[in-house]
């Protein structure tokens, strides 16, 4: 009996012993796949890091050209707003120029008007002297014809 209880030992270990060499040949297959995959997952890794790199190169890129139109744009809006005021300031300065030459005009008339006045006051009170000296002389006329 003893040799039955060896060769049924001997048998679960051999059967064991297969059932680890099968499990050993599943973890390696396993840790195949796990390899394969991890190395796809670098290669996608490396391909996510050039393209990552490629976009950013384009951003970049498309940013400074876009920085650059807008920078020339800008001194062209700028040329076309400092020639718009110089064509606009002639104008204006030929517009001041007449408001100051009327202006002195204005004040010319105003001058004249004020000598006017004041020629008119001499006038009337010499003309209310005169008259003054007329009614007098018409009293003295009276008296020396004797009119009443």
């Amino acid at each position: 009996m003893s040799d039955n209880l060896v060769l049924a030992a001997l048998t679960r270990l051999e059967a064991g012993q297969t059932q680890l060499q099968a499990g050993q040949a599943e973890l390696q297959a396993g840790q195949a796949q796990l390899q394969a995959g991890q190395t796809q997952l670098e290669a996608e890794l490396g391909q996510l890091k050039a393209e990552q790199k490629s976009l950013r190169t384009d951003v970049l890129a498309e940013q400074k050209a876009l920085r650059t139109d807008f920078l020339a744009e800008l001194g062209k809006t700028r040329a076309d707003i400092m020639e718009r005021v110089e064509r606009l300031e002639d104008p204006v300065n030929k517009i001041r120029d007449d408001i100051a030459v009327n202006m002195g005009a204005v004040e010319a008339v105003e001058r004249v008007n004020e000598n006017t006045r004041a020629d008119l006051r001499t006038l009337q009170e010499q003309m209310w002297i005169m008259w003054k000296q007329i009614k007098q002389l018409q009293t003295e006329i009276r008296e020396v014809r004797g009119d009443p």
